[in-house]
């Protein structure tokens, strides 16, 4: 389950174009809307599905509070831009702080970088890997560079595997791919 809690209704939008351009050919997925009260939801959501995944637009402070509190895992999309990594880093500041609800002492908080450079080891990259590890932030290994199979899943309401033809990239697939495997292997150990 995706709940859109972000005042842009990415997610939502999205599912809108999924529905509208190819309805008959694609799966069904559900995205839930709700900025008025997420922490409800969530707790809801959490009883009916397996996995609730949360869109929660950067904007929203108490969202992110709230929600961070209540995660199994608390994954923070970051970039290599020093505004970013700014905002994440105070961001880790305050999750080291907050008191969870639940089993768990802390919130279990790590970032991904998005958007970065094709090839893995460019300077940016490593520059921001070794910035984000003064800071304490617990990085993950995958990264998701910046490549058009995003656009064109945004334009298209496709999911990446779901692509066809020239707009098709199977190593954006794969680096989405590790992605899940390695946030699923977190919420596993």
């Amino acid at each position: 389950m995706l709940l859109d809690t972000d005042r842009q209704k990415t997610a939502s939008n999205w599912l809108s174009l999924r529905t509208e351009e190819a309805a008959e050919e694609l799966s069904p997925l559900s995205v839930l809307a709700n900025s008025a009260d997420p922490l409800h939801e969530i707790e809801s959501l959490s009883r009916r599905y397996e996995l609730v995944v949360v869109d929660i637009g950067a904007q929203n402070y108490r969202a992110l509070v709230e929600c961070a509190m209540l995660a199994d895992v608390y994954v923070v999309p970051t970039s290599t831009s020093a505004l970013d990594l700014d905002t994440t880093e105070d961001l880790f500041q305050l999750l080291r702080r907050l008191k969870t609800k639940g089993r768990r002492k802390s919130v279990d908080a790590c970032a991904v970088l998005c958007k970065v450079p094709i090839h893995p080891h460019s300077r940016e990259v490593l520059r921001t890997q070794a910035r984000l590890a003064e800071s304490d932030v617990d990085l993950l290994q995958s990264t998701l560079p910046l490549r058009s199979a995003w656009r064109s899943m945004a334009n298209t309401g496709r999911a990446l595997h779901e692509l066809p033809g020239r707009h098709q990239d199977d190593r954006a697939t794969d680096e989405m791919q590790r992605l899940y495997d390695e946030v699923v292997a977190r919420l596993t150990t």
